[in-house]
């Protein structure tokens, strides 16, 4: 019996510019720090250019396979197909290690390879989520969303739960297919589905530091990205007991999420953001007072006014949702109803944020988000 496995997985979604540069990287992360391993690297590829061409026309030193998934269309979809393939392959090893790297990272590293796969193989990891440094526009579900309340709700500070380069375990793999899960797991919300699924069956997480992430903006996805992990959120957390739950992160050093360079979105693509959010308020505010809840609709009224949000506001949002889910078990429609109502106002949050950091330090930035986290967990309490 051999004793490690690598699967290496590359979802892609028209990525034929890129993908050839992920693969080779990892390629080269495979043969610098794993030469021993039996290894292969799959991409799950959902695309309409050439991206299946230009990945099997990279030439590899370890072996390569092109996974078609479906027939749902998503990330997420394609991860669930390559924990599947990592389940038919598994028995036959001692040791197996799935590994993510999102197609479009252009900063990706050979060491990444390691710096994922090593913690998995040589200690006792169920599960890796990476940590960048970021751009201080990016990341906005994570910063306002997803970090503050893992943070509250698990008492750890597991900086980005939606990084989207993982590592895991045959267990954590098992647990994963395992899992309940609501359409949106298919598509956006399923690096937060990891997270938290890892979280609430207390897997063994740890946290890497992989430098600068680059890839390509997705600001224009904000509406159907944030939806989905909403979705997910709710879904999730209301099946679960938190009271008093706190989650040991491995890794964790405090360093900044926040990268040194600063890459703004233009006035145009705010603008329409805003639009949207006030669009979706207006559209609330016509509704029954139970569409809203647990928001007010006289709330929603007075924010198409103010058109801004503060972090105290924001988490005591958050706090509302929380409570109202408790002991729920929401269904897949509550979910999304839920995510639909959230929506403009973590929009009108994130807007806020970016007139608020304007002209900030990087340690300035930080901690306006460490103290939204800590806002949030006075909100719970």
């Amino acid at each position: 019996m051999s004793e490690n496995l690598i699967i290496v997985g590359t979802p892609s979604f028209n990525e034929e510019d890129n993908i050839s540069h992920v693969t080779q990287t990892a390629d080269e992360g495979l043969e610098t720090y794993f030469p021993e391993s039996e290894a292969v690297i799959v991409n799950l590829d959902q695309s309409e250019d050439d991206t299946r061409e230009h990945f099997l026309a990279t030439e590899t030193t370890f072996p390569k396979e092109y996974v078609r998934p479906g027939p749902e269309i998503g990330k997420g979809r394609s991860l669930i197909s390559l924990l599947e393939y990592a389940d038919e392959r598994a028995e036959d090893f001692d040791n197996v290690c799935i590994l993510t790297i999102d197609a479009d990272i252009t900063s990706v590293q050979p060491a990444w390879i390691e710096k994922l796969a090593t913690p998995v193989l040589e200690t006792d990891v169920n599960f890796v989520t990476a940590n960048y440094e970021r751009n201080r526009y990016e990341g906005n579900t994570t910063n306002h969303f997803c970090y503050p309340l893992v943070s509250a709700i698990y008492d750890c500070d597991l900086r980005q739960p939606i990084a989207g380069d993982f590592s895991m375990d045959y267990e954590a793999c098992k647990t994963f297919l395992s899992a309940p899960k609501t359409p949106a797991v298919y598509r956006y919300g399923i690096d937060y589905f990891f997270s938290l699924t890892a979280l609430e069956n207390d897997l063994n997480v740890k946290e890497s530091s992989l430098g600068k992430k680059i890839h390509k903006p997705s600001f224009g996805k904000m509406v159907p990205m944030f939806r989905e992990i909403a979705a997910t959120t709710f879904f999730l957390l209301s099946r679960g007991d938190h009271t008093g739950t706190t989650r040991s992160i491995e890794g964790i050093n405090n360093s900044s999420a926040i990268a040194d360079y600063v890459d703004k979105p233009s006035q145009e693509a705010v603008e329409e953001r805003l639009d949207t959010a006030v669009g979706l308020l207006t559209e609330l505010s016509g509704e029954d007072a139970t569409d809203c809840e647990p928001i007010s609709t006289g709330f929603v009224k007075n924010k198409i006014q103010q058109q801004c949000l503060t972090r105290e506001m924001w988490c005591d949002i958050l706090g509302q949702f929380l409570r109202y889910i408790d002991g729920r078990s929401v269904s897949t429609e509550e979910a999304n109803r839920l995510a639909e109502v959230i929506t403009p106002f973590y929009l009108l949050r994130v807007l806020t944020y970016f007139e608020n950091i304007e002209g900030k330090s990087k340690a300035e930035v930080e901690i306006e988000l460490e103290e939204q986290k800590t806002r949030l967990k006075e909100a719970i309490d």
